[in-house]
C-alpha cells in the first residue's frame, strides 16, 4: 500500500520552537545572524519539513559541509544544505508497518528561487566555508530538491522513472506541470543526500504557473511512497516580488 506524507502537525510543533520574526521580511540576506540564517532554512514559506513517524524529535539542520555542484540550468549551480538528524531521531524511514515505526526528516525546498540560493551561500560564509557570492543569476527552470538524514526510498530508482512520478499542481487551475529533469546527488558516503527536480517554468509560452495561483503542490513518488508539499505562493515574497 502507498504511503502518503503530509506537511502537518509536526510542522506546526516544530515551527513553535523557531525564534520570533521572520528575517527575511525585514532585512536583506547579508546581514542575518548564522540562527536567523537556520530559521530560514529550516521553515520558511520556502522550505517545508516533514517528518513521518510518531516520535517527537523534530528536524535539525546540519551545519557540516554542504552538497554543491548539481546543475539544472546552464552554468547555474545548486546548492542544498545536508539535512542531518537531532539527537534522538533514528535514521531509519517509517516502514508504515505501524507499532513503533521509526522516524525520518525530509526537506523539500523551492531551490530555485533566489532568497533559498542566498541563505544556502550564506550560511556557507558565515562558517568560513567561503565568501559571499553575489546575487545568483535566475534560472529557466523552478527546481525543488528533496532532502533529508534518510533518502533510502530513493535508492536503485533511475531519475527518468523519478521525473515520470514528479509534478507540480496549482490549486486553483488544478493543471500539472510534470518534471522535466531529475539529479540525484551522492554524499561523500554514497548515500543519496538530496534530489532535485526540475519543472519549466513556460508551457506553449505561457507561465507555467500563472501569478493568479495562490498554491502550488509538489508531489513526487518513489517505490511506493509519494512525498507531498503544499507552498503558499502569496508567502514566497522578497521586496514586493514573487520568488521562485
Amino acid at each position: 500500500m502507498r504511503k502518503a506524507l503530509f506537511v502537518g502537525s509536526a510542522l506546526l510543533a516544530f515551527c513553535s520552537l523557531l525564534p520570533a520574526g521572520e528575517p527575511w521580511k525585514s532585512k536583506p540576506v547579508g546581514e542575518w545572524t548564522r540562527e536567523e540564517t537556520l530559521q530560514f532554512l529550516r521553515g520558511s514559506p520556502w522550505i517545508r519539513p516533514l517528518t513521518t513517524g510518531s516520535s517527537g524529535s523534530g528536524p535539525s539542520l546540519s551545519s557540516r559541509s554542504p552538497f554543491e555542484g548539481v546543475s539544472l540550468s546552464g552554468d547555474a549551480c545548486l546548492s542544498c544544505a545536508r539535512v542531518e538528524p537531532g539527537p534522538q531521531e533514528p535514521r531509519v524511514a517509517s516502514s508504515g508497518t505501524g507499532g513503533g515505526a521509526a522516524e525520518t526528516t525530509y526537506f523539500i525546498q523551492w531551490t530555485s528561487a533566489r532568497i533559498v540560493r542566498q541563505g544556502h551561500a550564506h550560511l556557507r560564509a558565515l562558517q568560513g566555508q567561503g565568501a559571499e557570492k553575489p546575487e545568483p543569476l535566475p534560472l529557466d527552470v523552478y527546481v525543488l530538491t528533496v532532502s533529508g538524514p534518510n533518502l533510502q526510498v530513493f535508492e536503485g530508482v533511475e531519475e527518468p522513472q523519478l521525473q515520470a512520478k514528479a509534478y507540480l499542481r496549482a490549486k486553483k487551475s488544478k493543471a500539472k506541470v510534470v518534471a522535466t529533469r531529475v539529479s540525484v546527488l551522492r554524499g561523500t558516503e554514497g548515500r543519496i543526500g538530496s534530489v532535485h527536480f526540475g519543472f519549466p517554468r513556460e508551457l506553449d509560452g505561457q507561465p507555467a504557473i500563472s501569478e493568479k495561483e495562490t498554491s502550488v503542490e509538489f508531489v513526487c513518488r518513489s517505490r511506493d511512497v509519494t512525498i507531498k508539499a503544499s507552498f503558499d505562493l502569496t508567502k514566497m515574497v522578497v521586496q514586493q516580488t514573487r520568488d521562485l
